[in-house]
């Protein structure tokens, strides 16, 4: 897809129930490989109920928001393909991919497009951001759609510091990198990358291996990939939101009793 710069159908528009009209070619790929040590759950983090549901099943349903019909591939440790596939018995169109050893969610990404056969643009998500808004997640993939990107991610304006990709620009506002762990050094606010992103297959194929581990971790990062595409001549883009509930990925106790108050609207 990548002579196309982006979705097959341009002008993408909502119908009345929120679904997108015209976005018929996005494949979603969910990250869910990790254990969730700091909840102390029994089952791996992403199985995690919040009101009756899996984490999982939360952000498959934001996805299918977007496009019903859409499959999801979901990046599962292979340990826990029993559990996973009870999970979400029933649910059509889901795939997994395994994901043995923990080496960064571009490394996690690279287990899916290593087993899809699709050349859909990906909408990649992690199965904690349980709290991404539908109107955050429909405005993603218009922007996508409308401006032709190869690559569209979801950013967060904050005053606050975030240990996500700095999302760094122009005195223009054009794009210039996505720099992870990089400590902000110009005054606030600031804007990172909060997770959701919207990548040409093609191209995520084509330099998911050009990417160098992160000098302090040893992992491989998705914002780099953004940056390999940017590098190479392909247009990036972006659309943001200031609700830092947003922001939150289901990490620690008190994080998962928040994403409960929320999603309950207590």
């Amino acid at each position: 897809m990548s002579d196309k710069q982006g979705l097959h159908v341009s002008g993408a528009k909502s119908d009345p129930t929120g679904v997108i009209e015209g976005v018929m070619n996005l494949t979603g790929v969910i990250l869910a490989a990790g254990e969730g040590k700091r909840l102390g759950a029994s089952v791996p983090k992403p199985l995690v109920e919040i009101n009756g549901l899996p984490m999982l099943l939360h952000v498959i349903e934001k996805l299918r928001k977007i496009c019903m019909d859409m499959p999801v591939d979901v990046v599962i440790n292979p340990a826990h393909r029993k559990l996973f596939s009870q999970a979400l018995k029933g649910i059509p169109d889901i795939s997994f991919s395994h994901q043995e050893v923990l080496l960064g969610t571009a490394m996690a990404l690279k287990c899916s497009l290593d087993s899809l056969n699709s050349d859909d643009d990906l909408i990649v998500m992690y199965a904690d951001l349980v709290l991404i808004s539908d109107d955050s997640l429909r405005r993603l993939a218009e922007e996508h759609s409308n401006s032709a990107a190869s690559v569209t991610f979801l950013s967060g304006i904050t005053r606050k510091k975030y240990p996500y990709a700095l999302v760094e620009r122009t005195k223009e506002g054009i794009i210039t990198r996505l720099s992870e762990r990089k400590e902000p050094d110009f005054p606030p606010p600031w804007e990172f990358y909060i997770g959701p992103i919207i990548i040409d297959s093609e191209l995520a194929r084509r330099f998911i291996d050009h990417i160098e581990p992160h000098p302090d971790t040893g992992e491989h990062y998705i914002p780099d990939l953004a940056n390999i595409i940017m590098d190479n001549g392909y247009t990036i883009s972006s659309v943001s939101t200031s609700n830092e509930t947003e922001f939150l990925g289901v990490n620690k106790p008190e994080d998962l009793e928040f994403a409960r108050k929320v999603i309950s609207g207590s």
